[in-house]
């Protein structure tokens, strides 16, 4: 039975395409596009379902596949019974995928999967050049003039060139050490020697700032006073779908220059990291962002060019309330049912 990654690969060489082709098209991550064509990708546990359909199914139009037809392969290979070539049957006359008629282009490309999963390219020599004669003898590396200066009458010995370096540099030593009288060699015993002292600079000392919840009234003994921390180094946010489906919001931060799409269903919260920016892009009045259990107000104060929210370490720095406890309840709307980390796709 054809994998329909497979089916997808011998698909694509019957249209003369590459992977390439398909990342320049799709601006699918090239690590995701290795796993659809070798397959790791359609073996993502079932809660990631919905992000394989979404980049199968974009790849399937880049390589003229009807929607309908993907959507139903996809069906059948989640199915108890499997994928039994569909889309071999519809795209390639039901040839086998290692079988499907190529192009010329694509006869001049074959796909060669490693061990490890990672896939190459190659091309296929051409039967009509003559192979398999005899390789020249290499020559001697030593007679390769590789600067490419002609060669003059005059040469000089490398020793020489190196001995005559090596005593300049002596020379230009000791000269400094005379004027300088440096290294102790010709200093006078009569000028004294002044150690200098560097002064330790004191630990800054942090500020003590009293906390609103633990001060009490005059007099009480259970009133505290706490330092206030500084950020840690790694921050994070929740972007918390409250009011519809986000389908997809796409989010980019500083640990990576890629952008990815996430869905995320109505009343869940998605958490994401990011060290001093992080960006994101998506339907704006369906979800909030919430940062140590507070609601960063004003969200749309923070786009830019129109489409995008940045959030930025300066801002969260600045803010005293995002330093307090978490509230116990978020102002007018429902705690999120449940928190889910971020899906990470791995080269």
């Amino acid at each position: 039975m054809a994998h329909l990654s497979e089916d997808l690969v011998a698909i694509r060489d019957s249209k003369g395409l590459t992977s390439a082709d398909i990342i320049q098209k799709t601006r699918i991550p090239a690590n995701v596009i290795r796993e659809i064509e070798n397959g790791t990708l359609f073996n993502q546990p079932e809660n990631q379902r919905t992000y394989v359909r979404s980049f199968v199914r974009n790849y399937a139009k880049a390589i003229r596949i009807d929607d309908v037809h993907i959507v139903g392969a996809l069906d059948d290979f989640y199915s108890d019974s499997g994928y039994h070539g569909s889309l071999r049957d519809v795209y390639l006359g039901g040839a086998e995928a290692g079988d499907a008629p190529l192009t010329e282009e694509s006869q001049k490309r074959v796909i060669v999967t490693s061990t490890l999963g990672a896939t190459e390219e190659f091309t296929r020599p051409d039967p009509s050049r003559k192979h398999n004669q005899t390789t020249p003898i290499p020559p001697d590396l030593t007679e390769i003039n590789w600067s490419g200066i002609r060669p003059s009458g005059f040469t000089i010995p490398v020793r020489m060139i190196v001995v005559g370096a090596g005593s300049m540099f002596v020379i230009a030593l000791l000269v400094t050490a005379v004027w300088t009288k440096g290294f102790g060699l010709f200093a006078g015993g009569d000028d004294p020697v002044v150690e200098q002292v560097i002064p330790e600079t004191p630990p800054p000392v942090m500020p003590v700032v009293p906390d609103s919840s633990q001060v009490g009234v005059p007099g009480d003994s259970t009133a505290v006073n706490m330092v206030q921390s500084p950020l840690p180094e790694t921050l994070s946010i929740l972007i918390y779908a409250a009011y519809d489906r986000l389908e997809p919001v796409r989010v980019q931060t500083d640990f990576s220059t890629d952008v990815y799409p996430y869905w995320i269903e109505r009343g869940t919260a998605m958490r994401f990291e990011f060290k001093d920016q992080i960006s994101i892009r998506g339907a704006f009045p369906r979800f909030v962002i919430l940062f140590n259990g507070h609601v960063v107000p004003d969200k749309e104060s923070f786009l830019v060019g129109g489409n995008t929210i940045t959030l930025r370490r300066s801002y969260f720095a600045a803010q005293p309330m995002f330093r307090t406890a978490a509230p116990d309840s978020l102002p007018g709307l429902p705690a999120p049912i449940r928190t889910v980390e971020r899906p990470i796709f791995r080269p």
